[in-house]
């Protein structure tokens, strides 16, 4: 039994067969008597019905032998020296399907080498196992995906490298994971699988296969508040949805704040309503958006003087003055509630927005009922209420100012009198002048 020789040697040995008859080298005497034996090539593992029958599977000596060829025997002179070589790869006619050579056995054990002819001859028997094509892929990949894709028996496949392909031993077993996200070249850009987590097969290969992961772009969104005024939901941070979705985000703002607008870092193809509060984000590219907030509407109201005094059937006036802070104005409508019977009111301006001057008139009637009385202010925007109270103090006249209807009254009673005494006395004086 022979030891496989390298390619170089087996070029060696066969450069010293053409050069030096076998018999001179194995130190048989040239010219003497010499006998013959028998080697016999066969093959295994191999259905005949999948490989082509031109196919080469066997080289001996430069010459090749197909399939269809074997068992093929040789009568060779003992002590002679022979190179094969058994083809390491034999295509099938079926797709995907190929035999490997597996081992030799007989009297060489190596898929290339030599041999000494023995005097009794021998077999040289070639074992093939069956291989099947995997192709390991991914789809929905740009070209700026980057990093791992899958890991196959422990081999870290980039994007780069996919499709993979691999020939694996009929019944073997291989273990394929998939990232569940890629990573891209292009900031807040990457790709995911359905379930943004890592997939993995068990394989057991018995037929040609292959093994396709989908991906599909995201797109980070990230969320900002003014920090002390506000902030959003969903919360400030960075957030990953799908190309072509649809996200809402609600600005909150503080006590004492009111949302102003969204400011926009970047928007790569992305959409907002820029003022719109929650605002609709059309997913399309990365995009950065912050809450602006501003100083929430508020205002106050005023009344100058604080006090009013007004006397029976007439009048008094007093300014009032509506000033507002923060953003937006809004309109305020003013009015005044307690007023007394008798008593009636008017504003110049009663509905407008702020900064607002006007003035109030008090009137009061004669039927007015003297005495010391609470009115209040009211404004009214549209979800805020702001009140003022003042004093209105009604006054009787004083009595030299209702003299002359002191005068005018006695004046009139004596007229009365004496229209009244006049009457008497010429009903008198008729009753004394009639006849007797």
């Amino acid at each position: 039994m022979s030891t496989p020789l390298s390619p170089y040697s087996i070029t060696i040995v066969y450069l010293l067969l053409l050069t030096f008859p076998a018999s001179s080298i194995c130190g048989v005497p040239y010219g003497s008597q010499q006998t013959v034996a028998t080697i016999t090539f066969s093959v295994s593992g191999i259905n005949v019905e999948d490989v082509p029958p031109d196919a080469a599977i066997l080289v001996v000596d430069n010459a090749s032998y197909s399939f269809s060829d074997l068992p093929k025997s040789f009568n060779w002179t003992t002590g002679s020296f022979h190179v094969f070589e058994w083809v390491e790869v034999i295509p099938s006619i079926v797709e995907g399907k190929r035999y490997v050579w597996s081992s030799t056995s007989g009297i060489s054990l190596g898929r290339t080498g030599f041999i000494i002819v023995p005097a009794d001859g021998g077999f040289i028997s070639a074992e093939y196992k069956v291989q099947y094509l995997w192709v390991i892929s991914a789809d929905g990949l740009g070209s700026d995906a980057v990093g791992v894709v899958a890991i196959v028996d422990g081999w870290r496949l980039g994007f780069e490298m996919l499709p993979a392909s691999f020939w694996w031993d009929e019944g073997s077993l291989h273990v394929c994971c998939y990232e569940g996200f890629v990573y891209s070249t292009v900031d807040d850009v990457r790709y995911a699988n359905a379930n943004h987590d890592r997939e993995c097969v068990n394989l057991t290969v018995l037929s040609p296969g292959v093994l396709i992961e989908s991906y599909h772009i995201e797109y980070r969104l990230h969320i900002g508040g003014e920090a002390g005024k506000g902030t959003t939901d969903p919360p400030p941070g960075s957030y990953w949805f799908d190309d072509g979705a649809y996200v809402n985000i609600t600005a909150i703002p503080d006590k004492g704040y009111a949302f102003k607008m969204w400011t926009a870092i970047f928007a790569v193809g992305s959409t907002y309503g820029k003022f719109d509060n929650p605002t609709t984000v059309w997913i399309r590219g990365p995009i950065s958006l912050v809450a602006n907030f501003t100083q929430a509407f508020d205002f106050t109201v005023s009344i100058d003087p604080s006090t009013l005094y007004v006397y029976k059937g007439s009048s008094v006036t007093a300014s009032i003055f509506v000033e507002s802070v923060g953003e937006p104005p809004l309109r305020i409508t003013l009015f005044v509630s307690g007023v007394p019977q008798g008593v009636s009111y008017s504003l110049d301006v009663e509905s407008d927005f702020p900064p607002i001057w006007t003035t109030l008139t008090i009137t009061a009637t004669p039927a007015a009922q003297a005495g010391t009385y609470v009115l209040t202010i009211v404004a009214v925007s549209e979800n805020m209420t702001k009140v003022r109270e003042f004093s209105l103090i009604i006054l009787e006249k004083a009595w030299y100012e209702q003299l002359w209807i002191l005068l005018v009254t006695i004046v009139i009673a004596v007229v009365v009198a004496t229209i009244f005494m006049f009457t008497k006395l010429r009903q008198r004086l008729k009753t004394r002048l009639s006849p007797l």
